[in-house]
């Protein structure tokens, strides 16, 4: 009998499992023809918003008394009497632009951020002997201070084919950052503190690089395929081919619908609709709800067709910080300059087999080129290589296997001294998220891992080898559930 709990749980989840493999959509998963046949909509959107505009103002005032006795037994009070005044705002304007379709790619952000911070502070002091009414000691403390501070970020994305699949790349990622403070304090009257400080940084990465193929998204399609089979399981004319195309051309964009919109799906089905023919016009609250959840549906990150490119980027990065002492007129200065190339390759495949099975490779090496005297590299080389199969059975089902490597390589400064290190990192792995609506749910995921290093300096050598096993899940199940 000490098996039969064991047994009768092996069981319990065994016939849940089997009940959850009933799917519920894609009635023909061998009919790719229309993720083949998607093309990217000409499209994009563009946002000018005051992300933070906030302003206050504070005044604190507090009275603290300190009461004690000396070795003399004189009883020894202390009065402070504090005034503090703060003020701070801040406006942070924000401009979006994004634009994507078969001929171009553009992203870009536009970040500008304008601080300020003052504060002042006034301070009495006063100390004596409370039996005799004996003033010991009295100051009266002054001071202020304040920060302003500008920085602007500037980061753009741009993919334009030129001839056929032949595309070139251009990536941009700017900031500038200023910042002025000062200090001021007196002591009854005489100066005890006034300096101010600045500080400056610029930081630049530019890159550019050429490529060839296409590599498409087609989640979009996927889950208008899915909109069909609920449409025809409410009971309404299955979507035909044109209309699958033009329903994922409307899933692509949703993302522009939360940017423009505060309730976006109302928008969006409103859309889909009305290019759809009104298919959708006479929809009950039930079915519009069953509608609206293919959106949670898990279906994974879908792609197909292949891409490989390389290029370089350069990276600059110039910092400055200045103090001046205004009282005893002296000043510090320091700087730190920063200068990096890299030239880097990347080689994405993916292939749906049918509309459940997905298999993706992604491959990356980036070299950099450290132009520093005095870093702790010459050189180093990040590889990573990525291989998945996909599984998904409509809305009940998502299966996730990969192998994963990375190889690290750095060879250090031989004036300096620095080591040369190297890393390899095997990983295999699955996730699976498991749904049976109602009665069960279950994610988990499992993985294992080698890490070799090695570390090498003049005739010395270090070897680290590690290997590492991840288990996690998270289940629910349903005993009972009633609705009185």
């Amino acid at each position: 009998m000490k098996y039969s709990a064991a047994t009768f749980l092996s069981i319990f989840l065994f016939s849940s499992f089997l009940t959850a493999q009933q799917k519920t959509g894609f009635s023909n998963t061998d009919s790719i023809r229309t993720v083949l046949e998607y093309r990217l909509p000409d499209w994009g959107y563009s946002n000018f918003y005051l992300a933070s505009g906030a302003f206050s103002n504070g005044l604190t005032l507090s009275k603290p008394t300190d009461v004690v006795r000396d070795q003399n037994n004189n009883t020894i009070r202390t009065d402070i009497d504090n005034k503090l005044v703060r003020f701070s705002g801040s406006v942070t304007p924000i401009y979006e632009l994004y634009k994507e379709s078969e001929k171009r790619f553009i992203d870009l952000r536009s970040t500008t951020s304008f601080t300020i911070q003052a504060n002042s502070e006034d301070r009495e002091f006063e100390q004596y002997i409370t039996e005799t009414n004996t003033q010991l000691n009295s100051a009266t403390i002054e001071g202020n201070s304040g920060i302003r501070t500008f920085s602007e970020s500037l980061i753009i994305d741009l993919k334009e084919y030129v001839v056929d699949d032949f595309f070139l790349l251009f990536t941009s990622n700017l900031f500038l950052s200023y910042s002025s403070q000062n200090f001021y304090s007196e002591e009854n009257n005489l100066p005890v503190v006034d300096a101010t400080s600045f500080s400056r940084n610029v930081f630049a990465r530019p890159g550019v690089g050429i490529g060839y193929g296409r590599f498409r998204n087609v989640t979009p399609t996927i889950r208008a395929l899915r909109l069909s089979e609920r449409s025809q399981l409410m009971q309404l004319q299955a979507l035909n081919n044109n209309q699958v195309l033009t329903a994922a051309d409307h899933f692509t964009r949703f993302n522009g619908y939360t940017q423009r919109y505060d309730r976006p799906r109302k928008y969006f089905w409103d859309d889909m609709n009305n290019s759809l023919s009104n298919i959708y016009s006479d929809l009950s609250v039930f079915d519009a709800f069953y509608l609206d959840d293919v959106f949670n549906e898990a279906l994974g990150s879908r792609y197909e067709g292949f891409e490989v490119y390389g290029g370089f980027e350069y990276q600059y990065n110039a910092q400055l910080q200045k103090v001046d002492n205004n009282i005893n007129n002296t000043n510090s200065r320091e700087t730190l300059i920063l200068k990096e190339h890299r030239v880097f390759a990347n080689l994405n495949w993916s292939k749906n087999l049918d509309l459940e099975n997905q298999v993706s490779i992604r491959v990356s090496t980036t070299q950099f080129y450290n132009n520093e005297e005095g870093a702790n590299y010459d050189r180093r080389n990040i590889s990573e290589l990525r291989a998945e199969w996909l599984n998904n059975l409509s809305d009940r089902y998502l299966l996730l296997v990969f192998l994963e490597n990375g190889l690290l390589v750095n060879k250090g400064n031989d004036d300096l001294g620095s080591p040369d290190f190297d890393q390899i990192v095997t990983t295999i792995g699955s996730t699976v998220t498991f749904f049976n609506e109602n009665k069960f749910s279950l994610a988990g995921n499992i993985s294992f891992s080698y890490d070799y290093r090695e570390q090498r300096a003049d005739t010395r050598k270090n070897l680290d080898k590690t290997f590492r096993i991840n288990i996690g899940a998270n289940l629910r199940y349903y005993f009972n559930r009633n609705l009185y």
